[in-house]
């Protein structure tokens, strides 16, 4: 740019996710360059010294600017309810403070509580057994962005199930009868002539008499 030109300096940037083009201001000695000259920039995505190249007619400028470290940026965990025994899955994302997804490939660590705040140890696994649990998820720091975390609940419902029995009554005939239970799949059915020592036998008898 030739010395009837000056570019005005670039405030500090928050790091986006995505390429920053702050505006660029060229002066001249009676005001503001309106327009006549073109702007691309480079290094101007991560943290560090990006560069915006001012060309007008046949001569360039370089004016540098900073990309600074996003403190703001946030994870996103939905609730969930799901019901005993079915299988769940757990998806946060995370966004900068700008809107623009963070999928730089840092992975959201997700970890399972029993209590609102996540304080003490995480349990070992994802939980299976009804109950209401208390979801963390962390995306780690970076030279980019700051370390940041949300907390969702999930509520694992018990399971509805059903099971019926049906005995038996009628005239002695000599023939051998028994309980009719029939059970959703899965049920575990046990089975005792005295009302202790249950085993997986249907017992089934003969002469007359209750049972």
């Amino acid at each position: 740019v030739s010395e009837a030109y000056t570019i005005a300096a670039i405030p500090d940037q928050v790091y986006t996710g995505a390429e920053i083009k702050p505006k660029v201001t060229v002066l001249t000695s009676t005001g503001v360059l309106n327009g006549g000259y073109t702007v691309s920039y480079s290094k101007n995505t991560s943290v560090g010294t990006a560069t915006a190249t001012v060309q007008i007619g046949e001569a360039t400028e370089e004016v540098t600017f900073r990309i600074i470290r996003d403190e703001n940026a946030t994870v996103i965990l939905s609730d969930m309810t799901v019901t005993y025994g079915n299988e769940y899955s757990m998806e946060p994302s995370a966004k900068t403070s700008a809107g623009h997804a963070i999928t730089d490939g840092n992975a959201i660590d997700i970890q399972y509580y029993t209590n609102p705040g996540c304080k003490g140890s995480a349990l070992a696994a994802a939980p299976t057994d009804a109950g209401v649990y208390y979801v963390k998820a962390t995306l780690k720091g970076t030279e980019n962005y700051a370390e940041t975390y949300a907390v969702a609940t999930l509520t694992i419902q018990p399971a509805t199930f059903s099971v019926t029995a049906t005995g038996y009554s009628g005239t002695y005939d000599g023939n051998s009868h028994g309980i009719t239970v029939v059970a959703e799949e899965g049920a575990a059915v046990a089975y005792s002539r005295r009302g202790y020592d249950y085993t997986e036998e249907n017992p089934t008898f003969t002469q007359a008499g209750t049972y």
